[in-house]
């Protein structure tokens, strides 16, 4: 008896998942015929005519100026799409970071390359006269002065 009923359970809940699932489908199958039976380019605006039937004065130039900014605003999209798929080539082409050496890094990225003479002030000067201003009782603050000295002048000695 027990097992008669689970089985009629099971074979109801069954319909009714079969059912769901059905009606998803053929929900996504119509959508995709409507989408399907639509012409690839739309037809052409009658501007004249609807400018003839609208009453409201202004009302179809103003739709008319939107259009064709959404029309421009595509066209610029596009454009951009294309210089971002360049860009996507470049990175997949390129050298991972973590092989790169400095040179590869700015030949690649040429906007890394230190310019010595558009740029001719280091930040290491001014780490030096921190670091002599810094009073003797701030002694940790002088010490991380120092390794960031160090660093910096590691740095621009392989720019060199």
């Amino acid at each position: 008896m027990l097992r008669e009923e689970a089985e009629q359970r099971w074979a109801g809940q069954w319909r009714l998942q079969s059912c769901s699932v059905w009606n998803s489908l053929s929900a996504v199958l119509l959508h995709l015929y409507r989408l399907t039976s639509l012409p690839e380019k739309p037809p052409a605006i009658d501007w004249v005519y609807y400018k003839a039937a609208v009453a409201k004065a202004g009302m179809v130039d103003e739709f008319e100026k939107k259009t064709k900014s959404a029309a421009e605003y595509v066209q610029a999209s596009k454009s951009r799409i294309v210089q971002h798929e360049k860009q996507l080539e470049k990175f997949r082409t390129m050298i991972p970071f973590d092989q790169m050496t400095f040179e590869d890094l700015n030949e690649v990225f040429p906007e890394t390359k230190l310019d010595k003479e558009k740029y001719p002030y280091w930040p290491i000067e001014d780490l030096q006269i921190c670091l002599k201003a810094v009073s003797g009782d701030c002694q940790s603050l002088k010490n991380l002065l120092n390794k960031v000295v160090r660093v910096t002048e590691i740095t621009v000695q392989r720019t060199k």
